[in-house]
């Protein structure tokens, strides 16, 4: 692997480094905007020190991505990235038990396999996810992510003068949360369901015991309803992110004009629902719902109906502490949007 990749690149990270004294950023670049959660740990408790949500204005990743560094607490902190959407796949594979090292061995050969991908085309890893199991056969995490895919955000990451020590995938991040804070862990003694609703991509991962058991990216996200909703109401889209949170009497003209896209879907979580029970022999307990499309008063409501499940608004940083010194409203209006922020900043602790 070229010198620069083994700096910046590593999908899942194995070996944990000495706890960093400082402070370490969650950087989250969506379609849409770049955000950061810049976390300290200070005894036993993680509190966000920072944030920030930067708009990416004409396309312009670069120019968010300048505006962003001027934010930073720390100029030394470290940074941790990743990446998401198509040409990146996550596997869960049954594979006869071996040591961590045979496994890497093996998957090098055999990459080809799991991935609709040449290995010439993809950077790929594994990961034991039991390695204390005890049975003949153990559960492995694969992921990949075309060389496009990462060659074209290292080279963001130095046009915008970023060093960036880690790019991983946005499902792993925020299982990451997950597997790193014990409240956060609870929650997944029985296996649940996270929907990330983001603006183009709605990520569904299912975890138990802190640990990501399936992945699956629907390629339909948050922007999808608003614009059938600003159609609807004959807004602009700006216009109609402000009311729908509160829509009060409009609240049923708002979920009935982006119906369809909802059911969309519910109809392919509906398979992956199926697909996991089916195939693990394991009921999914409840969904937890985050990412922007959250912000949408009553879609919860829905989800919960359609699919016959517990669905939460789950909020990633009602988890943690927050600085005194952070203004909590602002915080409050964006943090159903940094749950992948966090659990990159997690990284270095779990």
């Amino acid at each position: 692997m070229h010198p620069i990749l083994k700096k910046y690149f590593a999908l899942i990270k194995r070996f944990m480094p000495e706890k960093p004294k400082g402070t370490t950023i969650g950087l989250d670049i969506s379609s849409c905007e770049c955000r950061f959660v810049e976390l300290a740990k200070i005894d036993e408790t993680f509190k966000i020190v920072n944030w920030a949500v930067e708009k990416i204005e004409k396309g312009n990743t670069k120019e968010a991505l300048t505006k962003l560094t001027q934010r930073f607490s720390s100029p030394k902190a470290t940074i941790y990235s990743s990446v998401f959407g198509k040409g990146t796949l996550i596997r869960y594979i049954d594979l006869p038990r071996m040591s961590q090292n045979d496994l890497n061995n093996s998957f090098a050969l055999e990459a080809d396999k799991y991935f609709p991908f040449s290995s010439d085309q993809i950077y790929s890893d594994c990961h034991i996810l039991d390695p204390q199991g005890k049975g003949k056969q153990m559960s492995v995490l694969a992921a990949a992510a075309t060389k496009e895919i990462i060659d074209n955000r290292i080279k963001l990451f130095k046009e915008a003068e970023m060093n960036v020590e880690f790019i991983g995938l946005n499902p792993i991040a925020i299982a990451n949360v997950f597997n790193t804070i014990p409240e956060a862990k609870q929650e997944t003694l029985v296996p649940i369901a996270l929907l990330d609703m983001g603006e183009n991509i709605t990520s569904l991962t299912i975890i138990s015991e802190g640990l990501p058991k399936f992945t699956r990216d629907i390629f339909m996200g948050s922007q999808d309803l608003l614009k059938r909703i600003a159609n609807a109401l004959g807004m602009g889209v700006p216009e109609v992110f402000e009311i729908i949170r509160n829509p009060g009497e409009m609240k049923g003209e708002i979920l009935k004009a982006c119906e369809s896209a909802l059911q969309s879907i519910i109809q392919e979580i509906k398979l992956s629902f199926d697909y996991f029970t089916t195939e693990k022999n394991n009921e999914i307990h409840s969904l937890l719902f985050t990412g922007e499309g959250a912000l949408i008063s009553g879609i919860d409501e829905n989800l919960g109906k359609n699919l016959d499940i517990k669905v939460k608004k789950w909020d990633p940083l009602k988890i943690v502490g927050i600085s005194e010194e952070i203004k909590s409203a602002d915080l409050e209006k964006n943090s159903m949007k940094l749950a992948v922020a966090l659990g990159l900043a997690l990284y270095d602790y779990d």
